[in-house]
């Protein structure tokens, strides 16, 4: 059984990018060349995970400014049915 991973992150309006991570395990085994999709706020971005099962996501400017500070928004990371969801916090 393949296991999607993540965590919370936090972001300040003003930053210039925010580099998100989800790691795919089989058990303890890391998988790689695999799809992953994350999609906040109507965006999505798809990655491949590396030989250490990791997919990391740049979240752009432009992405960053649509969205209000002081407020959380929900990140939905998908790899085929295994949906995993985390939150985003945007700081002032």
């Amino acid at each position: 059984k393949q296991n999607l991973k993540t965590k919370k992150y936090s972001v300040k309006k003003s930053s210039k990018k925010l580099t998100v991570k989800a790691t795919l395990k089989n058990g303890k085994k890391a998988v790689s060349g695999k799809k992953i999709t994350l999609n906040i706020n109507g965006v999505k971005i798809t990655k491949k995970t590396n030989k250490k099962g990791i997919a990391q996501f740049t979240i752009k400017k432009n992405v960053i400014n649509k969205l209000s500070a002081g407020k959380k928004y929900a990140m939905k990371f998908t790899y085929i049915k295994n949906i995993i969801k985390t939150t985003l916090t945007v700081k002032r």
